[in-house]
C-alpha cells in the first residue's frame, strides 16, 4: 500500500499546485489564493441570496397586488349587490303602492260610483283576484316541484 502511494505521488505532482506543494513553506503562499477563492465563493453566494430575496420580494408584491385586486372586486360586487337589492326593494314598494292605490280606487268606485263605475270596478277586482290566484297556484307548484328535485 505504501508502495502504491509513492508510485501515485509523482503523478499527483505533475501540476503547478503539485510543485508548490513539494517545496517547503509553499502552503503558506497558497493561503492568499485560498482566501481569495473563499471570498469569491461567498460573494457568489451573496449574489445568489440577493437574487433570491429580490425574487421573493417580487412574488410578495405580486401577491399583494392580487390580494388588493380581489378585495376591490369583492367591494364592487358587494356594492352592486346592495344596489340591486335597493332597486328591487324600491320596485316592490312602488308596485305595492300602485296596487294598494288601484284597489282602494276600485273599492271607492264600488262604494260611491254609478252603475258603470261599479261594473268596471267589479271587473277590475275580479281580474286582480284571478291574477293573484294564478300567481299563488304557480308559486305553489314551483315550490312543490323544487322540493322534490332538491338533493
Amino acid at each position: 500500500m505504501a508502495k502504491h502511494r509513492t508510485e501515485a505521488s509523482p503523478q499527483r505532482q505533475s501540476g503547478e499546485l503539485a510543485r508548490r506543494e513539494a517545496t517547503p513553506g509553499s502552503q503558506i503562499e497558497l493561503w492568499p489564493e485560498v482566501l481569495q477563492l473563499e471570498r469569491e465563493r461567498i460573494e457568489s453566494q451573496d449574489r445568489r441570496t440577493e437574487v433570491l430575496s429580490q425574487m421573493v420580494a417580487a412574488d410578495d408584491a405580486a401577491d399583494q397586488r392580487l390580494f388588493e385586486f380581489q378585495m376591490e372586486k369583492m367591494r364592487r360586487d358587494d356594492a352592486d349587490r346592495i344596489d340591486r337589492r335597493t332597486f328591487g326593494m324600491r320596485l316592490i314598494w312602488a308596485l305595492l303602492g300602485v296596487t294598494v292605490l288601484l284597489v282602494s280606487a276600485a273599492f271607492l268606485l264600488l262604494a260611491f260610483g254609478d252603475e258603470a263605475q261599479r261594473t268596471a270596478a267589479t271587473y277590475f277586482l275580479a281580474v286582480l283576484l284571478t291574477m293573484g290566484g294564478g300567481y299563488g297556484l304557480i308559486a305553489a307548484l314551483t315550490r312543490g316541484v323544487s322540493r322534490f328535485l332538491r338533493p
